[in-house]
């Protein structure tokens, strides 16, 4: 179970680095996004909950848009609400204006070193909305996902450095039972000790 845990700790982190550093990469040729809505008719008017996740030009941007259109409810409309629908596609970097760095959910002026935050709302005449952005680099997701794996290198690095000193200064790497007097088998567990060269 501890292999099995130990593998799962190293080839997870290592999964997610591959895939944010391809999604990266593939953010400048292939620029996309992927949605979850939910739209429908009630009895306030025509509601309407949207996320976005946009990669594009090496950013990332999450947005997340929801409101009210005040519109008389009709027959033939479904009042249920609507369901939950899911969405993928390619940007279209020929069409005005030119795509830019996390498709600009988050304008440049509110950015700092590629990332930023900001939030808002419309006023509540026809079209009530509230909207949430944020945007962050690429290297910077890579970088996440890789911080398990550079903390697991260096407690081992750490680790076998401890165990050599340790058979250098003349101590059981087991036990920590010194052995000075019985060089070649730890009197204390029986451990064999192997001679460093």
């Amino acid at each position: 179970m501890s292999r099995l845990k130990s593998t799962f700790h190293t080839q997870l982190p290592l999964l997610l680095v591959v895939a944010a550093g391809g999604l990266w990469a593939a953010s400048y040729p292939v620029p996309a996004q992927v949605w979850r809505s939910k739209d429908g008719y009630t009895d306030s008017g025509y509601q309407w909950d949207r996320y976005y996740f946009i990669s594009c030009r090496g950013g990332v941007g999450l947005l997340h848009v929801s409101g009210t259109t005040r519109v008389e409810y009709g027959p033939g409309r479904d009042r249920a609400g609507g369901r939950w629908s899911w969405g993928a596609e390619r940007l279209n970097g020929r069409s005005p204006p030119p795509l830019s760095y996390a498709a600009d959910v988050v304008p440049p002026e509110w950015r700092t070193l590629g990332f930023g935050a900001m939030s808002g709302g419309g006023p509540p005449l026809n079209e009530a909305y509230r909207y949430s952005a944020a945007a962050f680099p690429w290297p910077a997701v890579v970088t996440l996902c890789a911080a398990p794996l550079a903390v697991r290198a260096a407690s081992r690095f750490r680790a076998a450095l401890g165990r050599r000193r340790e058979r250098r200064v003349g101590l059981c790497a087991r036990c920590g039972y010194d052995l000075r007097a019985t060089p070649g088998r730890c009197p204390e567990c029986g451990n064999v000790v192997v001679a460093e060269s």
